[in-house]
Order: C-alpha cells, then structure tokens, then sequence
C-alpha cells in the first residue's frame, strides 16, 4: 500500500513502451488531421489542444486516452469565476463543453486513421477518448 492509502502497481517497462509508442502514433495522425497535439508531460503545461496521456499503470485496462484542452486563458477565466464563487457563469461549463464535443471528432479521426478509439469509460476523465490500437498495420499512412 502507498502513503496515499490505495494501492499502485507499476506496469513492466515494455508495456509503457507500447503505451508510448502509440501514443507517439496518436499524435502524429492528430496533427496530421490539422489539429494541434502533444503527448501529455511535465512540459504541457499551458498547450491547448489534444493531449494525449500515458497511463504507466499496471491495472488500468487502456493505456493511452486522448483529452482536450482548451486556451489557458479560458481555463484561467474559468478558475477565476470559480474562485469569485460565480459558479453559473457561462465560461466556468465552456472549457468541459468543448473537450465533450471534442470527444466525437477525436474519436472519428482516429478511427479514419485506423486506430480503436472509443469514449472513456472512466469517471475520473469523463471527456477522455480511450485508445486501445490500430485495427490495421495497412492503415498507417506514410
């Protein structure tokens, strides 16, 4: 058990590999589809667009899930509404809307790019889209 009270296991090191490759593989058809994409890391921190995360886990059933982020600016906008205690102003929904609308367009673009993409079906990341392969080798484009 962890100091935090649950208990974590790390996957093997090849599994994480996998996870990273494809996860690599997601980016580029993302940005190869027009949109802005980066693997998710200590060095994301204030890119908008899709993030792709890396799930290094060894209980976790899909590895690699796609979420979107929007502007900082907005999401700042929106944590300052929410610090001002206005939690019904319009922008404070706006940043979880659009990574929801986003969820159906990541997910027909990486099925076009031949990967198994489906809704997260994880309450902690809700308007996560999961990545569990490619359908195809023949697929790939180059």
């Amino acid at each position: 058990m962890t100091g935090h009270g649950f208990d974590y296991e790390r996957a093997s090191d090849e599994v994480i590999a996998a996870r990273t490759e494809l996860a690599s593989q997601v980016c580029v058809e993302l940005k190869r589809a027009g949109l802005p994409a980066f693997l998710h890391d200590s060095q994301a921190e204030g890119k908008a667009g899709a993030a792709i995360y890396v799930d290094h886990g060894a209980d976790v059933t899909c590895g690699v899930t796609v979420g979107w982020k929007c502007d900082p600016g907005v999401i700042q906008a929106a944590c300052d509404e929410l610090q001002k205690g206005d939690v019904t102003a319009p922008i404070v929904r706006y940043p979880g809307m659009i990574a929801t609308y986003m969820q159906n367009a990541l997910i027909r673009i990486l099925l076009s790019a031949g990967f198994m993409a489906t809704l997260e079906d994880d309450s902690m990341n809700p308007d996560h889209v999961q990545v569990f392969g490619r359908k195809s080798d023949l697929m790939s484009m180059p």
